[in-house]
C-alpha cells in the first residue's frame, strides 16, 4: 500500500467513525422519561469540593435525601452543604479507605430510611485523588495511597451497600475519567485506578444486573479548574515529594522532563478545561432518575470525544505517534 492509498484509507476510516459517532450521539439526546426523587437516599462520597460538593446541592433541589460524605466534616466545603442545603441532606464523615468508618456510614442509613420509611436508592462513589509523575519518579506508597482511595474505595463502600440497593432495586454510579480507556504519560498512578474502576464496574453491572440493579460510569474529561484535584500549591507539593524521593541518576538523567512536567501541570490549570461541574452533575441526575439510564456517560467536549474515540481505534503504533503527553 502506497503512503496515498495510507492516508486515504485513514481518512475514509475517520469519517466513517464520525457518522457512526454523530448517529448515536443524536440517538443520546433524545427526551428521556424520569423517576421522582422523593422518598428516595443516596450516598454521594467525596463532597468536600468539586464533583462530589456539586452534585450533593443538585441532588438535595431535586428531593432526594442526600446523604454527603465528606473526608473533612468540619472543613468549609461542608459547612457550605449545611448552609445551602436542605435539612434533607446530612453530612457524613467517611474515609472510603477504612472499613470501620464505611461499616459505621451503612448503620447510619440503613438506620435513617427505617425511620423515615425511605428506600436507598443511589451510591455515587466520587471520592478520588491524583498524583502525576512518570513511573520512576513516583514511590510504592504513591501508587498504594492512590489505589486506595480510587480503587479500594469504590469497591470497599459498593460492596457494603450492594444488600441495601439490592432491597430497592436502585443504581450505583462510578466517577471514572477519560484516562479510563486511554492513558497519557507521567499519570500512571492515576490511570491505572481509573483502569481499575473501568474493570470493576463492568464486571459488576453484568454480576448485579438479575437483581434489579443498574451500575453506571462517568468518564469526565478535563476538569482541572473545576475541581481542587490538582491546584498550584497541590502540583508544587506533588513536585517536591516527587524531587526528594528521586534518586541522584533519576534526578540527573530526567532534570529536563521533571521541569517540563511541573510546567504542563501548571499550565493546564490555566487552560481550557471545563470552569464549572454542571457536566457531570448533569449526567449523575440522568444516571439516578432516567427510566432507562446509559450504562456509560462522557460528560467532555465533542472534539475531545471524537479525537479520543478515533485514538483508541487507530492502530497504536499510528496513535503513539500523534502525542507522548
Amino acid at each position: 500500500m502506497t503512503a496515498t492509498e495510507m492516508i486515504f484509507t485513514v481518512l475514509m476510516y475517520a469519517l466513517v467513525l464520525l457518522f457512526v459517532y454523530w448517529a448515536i450521539m443524536k440517538w443520546y439526546i433524545r427526551p428521556r422519561r424520569r423517576l421522582d426523587a422523593e422518598g428516595k437516599a443516596v450516598l454521594v462520597t467525596g463532597c468536600d469540593s468539586g464533583f462530589g460538593h456539586g452534585i450533593a446541592i443538585r441532588l438535595d433541589k431535586l428531593g432526594f435525601y442526600v446523604y454527603a460524605s465528606c473526608l473533612f466534616p468540619d472543613g468549609e466545603g461542608s459547612k457550605i452543604l449545611q448552609q445551602q442545603c436542605s435539612k434533607r441532606l446530612k453530612v457524613i464523615k467517611l474515609d472510603v479507605t477504612k472499613q470501620d468508618e464505611v461499616d459505621r456510614a451503612v448503620e447510619q442509613i440503613e438506620k435513617d430510611i427505617k425511620l423515615l420509611g425511605i428506600e436507598f436508592w443511589g451510591l455515587v462513589n466520587n471520592a478520588g485523588v491524583s498524583v502525576y509523575g512518570l513511573v520512576e519518579w513516583c514511590t510504592m506508597e504513591m501508587f498504594t495511597r492512590v489505589l486506595d482511595v480510587n480503587l479500594l474505595g469504590v469497591i470497599r463502600v459498593t460492596k457494603a451497600f450492594l444488600p441495601l440497593l439490592r432491597q430497592s432495586k436502585g443504581r450505583i454510579t462510578n466517577i471514572g475519567s477519560v484516562m479510563c480507556r486511554r492513558t497519557y504519560a507521567a499519570f500512571s498512578c492515576y490511570a491505572i485506578s481509573k483502569y481499575g474502576v473501568e474493570a470493576f464496574t463492568q464486571c459488576l453491572r453484568k454480576e448485579v444486573k438479575e437483581s434489579g440493579i443498574h451500575v453506571s460510569i462517568l468518564e469526565p474529561g478535563n476538569f482541572l479548574q473545576a475541581t481542587s484535584l490538582y491546584t498550584h500549591d497541590k502540583v508544587n507539593t506533588i513536585a517536591q515529594e516527587l524531587w526528594t524521593e528521586m534518586s541522584e541518576e533519576c534526578r540527573t538523567y530526567q532534570n529536563e522532563s521533571f521541569k517540563y512536567i511541573v510546567k504542563i501541570m501548571h499550565d493546564s490549570l490555566n487552560g481550557t478545561s471545563y470552569s464549572c461541574v454542571k457536566p457531570v452533575v448533569d449526567c449523575i441526575e440522568d444516571a439516578l432518575l432516567a427510566k432507562h439510564p446509559r450504562i456509560r456517560y462522557l460528560p467532555q467536549e465533542f472534539l475531545y470525544q471524537f479525537f479520543g474515540f478515533l485514538l483508541n481505534h487507530l492502530p497504536e503504533e499510528l496513535s503513539d505517534k500523534l502525542g507522548n503527553y
